[in-house]
């Protein structure tokens, strides 16, 4: 053996350190993306899950929405009843007001009429008593 032997055997005995080396790397790298990959999925999964919970909470929201729609038209159904309801009384009860104001108008009038005849029948009985006094004194006087 020779030189050229021994040189050969320690460039390769170098080129398998080397390949040695980039071997422990390597596993190193590798250990590192397994690593990474597991929390990957890990967060692949808690993702996956929060999907999951926010398709049933929305479809919770979207039942819920259909119930509450279904409540409100039943409620705007009977606000509108009540709204048509309140109209036809307020109508009546202008209706009622106007006749009562017409009436009491034709009251207030026979009142104002009523008042006129009693002032003149009082006026009237003071003359009376004016001229029974002026009678007593004339007969009187005789």
């Amino acid at each position: 053996m020779g030189w050229i032997e021994i040189v050969i055997d320690i460039v390769l005995a170098g080129l398998l350190l080397l390949a040695a080396i980039s071997n422990y790397r390597l596993n190193k790298r590798l250990s590192t993306i397994k690593e990474g990959q597991a929390e990957l999925g890990e967060l692949v999964q808690k993702l996956n899950n929060a999907t999951n919970q926010a398709q049933v909470s929305v479809e919770h929201l979207r039942v819920s929405g259909l119930e509450t729609e279904e409540k409100l038209k039943g409620e705007i159904k009977k606000a509108q009843a009540l709204m048509d309801e309140l109209t036809l009384i307020t109508e009546a009860g202008d209706s009622i007001a106007n006749r009562l104001e017409e009436r009491l108008s034709g009251s207030s009038a026979i009142i104002k009429q009523a008042e006129r005849m009693q002032h003149q029948m009082q006026q009237s009985q003071e003359k009376l008593h004016h001229d029974e006094e002026l009678l007593e004194a004339l007969k009187e006087a005789r």
